[in-house]
């Protein structure tokens, strides 16, 4: 073999490592397991409508995600055995990360929950926790009727 052809072999070589490998070893997981669904770090607003007949309040978040790849973005109301002392109910605003490479950017994503017969009565706002100091609230009064 001439110098130069093994100059370019070892050229080659030494970028497939750079790069990471592009084919997957035979037998391993080629990441078919779904991503565990975690919090989404930042919320950037929280709207809502209330719709009189029939009753239900429908509540949408926006946030802010650290890469691309995001999905499945789910507003989950919380369970509670009484109505909250306050009256601000809660969600937990969660969607699934990318399980491989992703674009890096902050990347917006939305979620909603209509909440149908929700108790008008025992609410007064809704407020949507993110990761930390993501949170934000908003107050029936400020929601736009139907």
């Amino acid at each position: 073999m001439r110098a130069h052809t093994r100059v370019i072999y070892l050229v080659v070589a030494g970028l497939t490592i750079a790069c990471g490998r592009t084919t997957p070893d035979a037998g391993s997981d080629t990441g078919s397991a779904a991503a565990t669904p975690t919090t989404v770090p930042m919320i950037v607003s929280v709207t809502c409508t209330i719709q009189k007949s029939p009753p239900q309040l429908t509540v949408v978040a926006n946030g802010e995600v650290p890469t691309g790849g995001w999905t499945g973005g789910t507003l989950t109301r919380r369970v509670y055995v009484a109505a909250p002392v306050d009256s601000i109910w809660e969600y937990d605003f969660v969607a699934t990360p990318p399980s491989g490479m992703a674009t890096q950017m902050i990347t917006p994503i939305t979620a909603q929950d209509t909440w149908a017969d929700y108790p008008a009565q025992s609410v007064v706002g809704v407020r949507v926790f993110g990761e930390g100091t993501g949170t934000k609230e908003v107050r029936l009064s400020a929601c736009t009727p139907q």
